[in-house]
Parts: structure tokens; C-alpha cells; sequence
């Protein structure tokens, strides 16, 4: 965590996403300054995160992917890539396709971008308090009910997307009319077989050999 923040050149980060939201308000060239303090940010097992605060009171979040620190294995560089396109495609397909609240993707670099010195995803910010425990303990009773059925309302809603194949999915056109969206190979990482790649038509993937073979740990 440490070594992909001191990678980070904040300044560059902050340019971009005013420059960004500038051509999304159509005003490229009337930037509106913003500010990223390094030392507020919250960590999960993959991502940092960043306050983004515009002077005008607009705050976005910048989520920057963690880059694997000595001797740890996150997966080769094209892994990490694919990964955070799927992610960024994945809340793209569910923000289009359904009414869950998601946050909405203003930009983002899957591969490191020279300049800033990461791979992030700049978002909207959600407003709210992170759970920090078990629902039953964290809702206050009065607000249970309607927690859970909109919590029932995303998984009723989340099973009904469905597609004519199993795999990773991703997509092209991000920022355009034209965007589409795919399912593609899927290698989990540390899988030993490539083979189990996909994309699979069929939850019946496995020869009977090698489901014998893996019922028995070999």
C-alpha cells in the first residue's frame, strides 16, 4: 500500500479530474481546480481511496488500484488490467440495465498511467456510512424493513440480468453512444488449468476425468 501511494503524483491526479470534468460539462476550457489530500483515504484488499474536492463543493472519489508489493502475487500486469476493465464495464452494465444505485464512472486508466503513476477509476461519490457490522447490529431497528427490502429489491434485480454466456464481462465504448458490451475468457487467478477459461455455454465445463480428479484433491 505504501509503495503504490508514494507513486502516486496527487497534483497530476487532481489536473486530470478537473480537466476531466470539464469536457464532460462541456467547458474544456474553464477547468474548476480541485484538491486530493493523501493522507485521507480508506484501504480495502485491492483499492485505496481518495476524496477528490472541487472548490465548488463538488466531490468525486478516486479509487486507485493497488500495485502488488514485493514477493506478493496479485495476478501478472495484463490480469490487473483485464480486472479493473471488468470492474469499470461491470457497474457500467448494471447502472444501464437495472434501478440499483451505482456510482457513475467519469474516467478511468487500467494500465498505469505514466504521468500520474497508478490505475484508477474516477467516480461519483455515494453519499453514506460504510457498515462496520453485522446488518442486525449496524440498522437501527426503525429503518430494518425498508433497509431489507431494498436490499431484496437489488438481489431480485441483480438475478434477472442474465446472459447467453459464462465468463468475465467487459465491453468497448466507454464515454460514447455506441457503447457495447461482451463476454470474454475468464482465467481465475491462480487456476492451474487454463483450460477452464470459458467463455462456457454451459454450467457442464468439465470432462468427467477431471471432475473425478478434483473431487479427489488431485
Amino acid at each position: 500500500m505504501r509503495e503504490t501511494i508514494a507513486s502516486i503524483n496527487h497534483e497530476a491526479l487532481a489536473q486530470h479530474a478537473s480537466n476531466v470534468r470539464a469536457r464532460l460539462e462541456a467547458s474544456p476550457g474553464n477547468p474548476i481546480p480541485c484538491t486530493i489530500d493523501m493522507s485521507l483515504f480508506t484501504v480495502g484488499w485491492y483499492n485505496i481511496v481518495f476524496e477528490v474536492a472541487f472548490e465548488d463543493g463538488v466531490y468525486w472519489i478516486a479509487r486507485v488500484r493497488r500495485e502488488p508489493e514485493v514477493e506478493e502475487d496479485l495476478g501478472s500486469e495484463s490480469e490487473r488490467t483485464t480486472e479493473l476493465e471488468s470492474e469499470v464495464y461491470t457497474m457500467l452494465y448494471i447502472k444501464t440495465n437495472s434501478t440499483i444505485p451505482v456510482p457513475t464512472v467519469y474516467d478511468f486508466a487500467s494500465k498505469r498511467d505514466p504521468v500520474i503513476g497508478c490505475r484508477f477509476i474516477l467516480m461519483e461519490a455515494l453519499a453514506g456510512q460504510p457498515g462496520t457490522e453485522r446488518l442486525r447490529d449496524f440498522i437501527p431497528l426503525e429503518h430494518r424493513v425498508k433497509t431489507y427490502t431494498q436490499l431484496a429489491d437489488v438481489k431480485l434485480q441483480l438475478s434477472q440480468l442474465r446472459f447467453s454466456k459464462i465468463g468475465r464481462l467487459t465491453g468497448t465504448g466507454f464515454g460514447e453512444e455506441n457503447l457495447q458490451f461482451s463476454i470474454d475468457a475468464f482465467v481465475p487467478h491462480g487456476c492451474l488449468d487454463s483450460r477452464t477459461s470459458g467463455p462456457y455455454e454451459s454450467t457442464r465445463i468439465l470432462p468427467r476425468y477431471q471432475t473425478s480428479r478434483f473431487a479427489k484433491g488431485l
